[in-house]
């Protein structure tokens, strides 16, 4: 084991190693997670090999031996002025002033075994990725690009949401995050386990140039995704009325204190028009509560429905096993969602069970009613 209790991390520098993290990829987004449309993947050796791979400038890491690994993650860098021009604006990266004086990196392609997961691995990967672009870079700012299920995992480790659009790609939406490694004050007031770490590795002679115009970033206003409970409160409040008379079957019966309670456990996301949020066959147990749009329900060539205001899309797959997604589900127009994470309820149990428990009524029902669109439209009722 590595001090502090992280897991220890090693450089994949031979061949043998990077294709070892390729075929580690392989299980967990192909097998686990049944991403066969992705690009890249290579049945025939059993592995995931992007472009990136092999560019200047990138580092892989990984946890484990290389007869069985446990987790990887790919950190790229670029020099001052160098950034890609899909990366200037996969990332928003017009809103950092001066963010063609630094060297900046991207954080990609994570993968961690399922039984690993919920430990510190996570926070192992990030903390050697960050360590080495510090000492072999220069670099002190990272961004990286996650699923709506991982952005309170990010956040734990120090990660920020910042006013970026959102990342479509062949997953479903994905949200822009980033951190600065020497932002000492925020990691320690969020308790992320990579502060004390930090603390010792940026002393008065290895502190990054100015960070301050890049940290202000995070107080602009509007965000195309909203992690704030109480702006999350806000929206859910104005949009959907919470208590008597709510325009949402999934928060009828419910107080507007207890729809406060629940919005503790999700955040806002905006969604463009014209664009995938869920995809048949992918693995996801996230539940969106719909603010804003039309959405399209369909499997395969079958148009099953169109939802809307006040309902709620990923409920089959929340509760089946092991979160197989069963319906394709597009936006139709602009709009917003709550995402809750995939284990709210069991937060909520503890501390709140009388509203876990109205709440898992109302998802049955709600459950009932798409099952009963979904057989009107297959049987061509509608």
């Amino acid at each position: 084991m590595a001090p502090d209790g992280l897991e220890s991390v090693s450089l994949a520098r031979t061949s043998t190693q990077r294709e070892a993290v390729y075929r580690l990829r392989y299980d967990v987004y192909m097998r686990e997670l049944r991403k066969g449309f992705l690009s890249d993947i290579d049945h025939e050796h059993a592995w995931i090999r992007d472009p990136e791979d092999e560019q200047e400038g990138v580092s892989i890491f990984y946890t484990g031996t290389e007869e069985a690994m446990t987790g990887s993650l790919r950190l790229q860098v670029w020099d001052p002025g160098r950034i890609p021009e899909n990366i200037f604006q996969r990332f928003s990266l017009h809103l950092f002033p001066g963010i063609d004086a630094y060297k900046v990196s991207e954080a990609a392609r994570l993968v961690v075994r399922p039984e690993m997961r919920g430990g510190r691995l996570l926070a192992s990967l990030a903390l050697a990725a960050f360590e080495h672009g510090a000492a072999n870079h220069d670099v002190f700012v990272c961004f990286l690009y996650c699923s709506p299920g991982l952005v309170r995992a990010y956040m734990r480790l120090g990660f920020r949401p910042y006013p970026g659009y959102v990342i479509p790609n062949e997953d479903g939406i994905r949200l822009p995050m980033f951190m600065v490694a020497a932002d000492l004050e925020h990691l320690k007031a969020i308790g992320s386990p990579l502060a004390p770490i930090m603390a010792r590795h940026f002393s008065a002679d290895t502190m990054p140039p100015d960070m301050s115009p890049f940290l202000e970033v995070v107080s602009e206003q509007p965000y195309h995704y909203e992690t704030h409970p109480a702006r999350v409160w806000q929206e859910v409040r104005d949009q959907l009325q919470p208590g008597p008379g709510t325009r949402s079957p999934f928060l009828e019966g419910i107080s507007a204190s207890d729809a406060e309670v629940l919005c503790h456990c999700g955040f806002i996301m905006e969604i463009p028009p014209d664009k995938v949020v869920m995809r048949e066959g992918l693995v996801e147990r996230e539940l969106y509560l719909v603010l804003r749009g039309e959405y399209e329900v369909r499997i395969e060539d079958k148009v099953l429905g169109v939802l809307g205001e006040g309902d709620v899309l990923g409920e089959v797959s929340f509760f089946n096993n092991p979160g197989e997604r069963v319906a394709t589900i597009r936006s139709l127009t602009p709009g917003r969602a709550m995402v809750l994470e995939r284990h709210f309820l069991e937060r909520l149990i503890p501390s709140h069970p009388e509203l876990a428990c109205r709440l898992l009524m109302n998802l049955g029902r709600i459950l009932s009613r798409h099952l009963t669109m979904a057989l009107r439209a297959y049987l061509g009722l509608e």
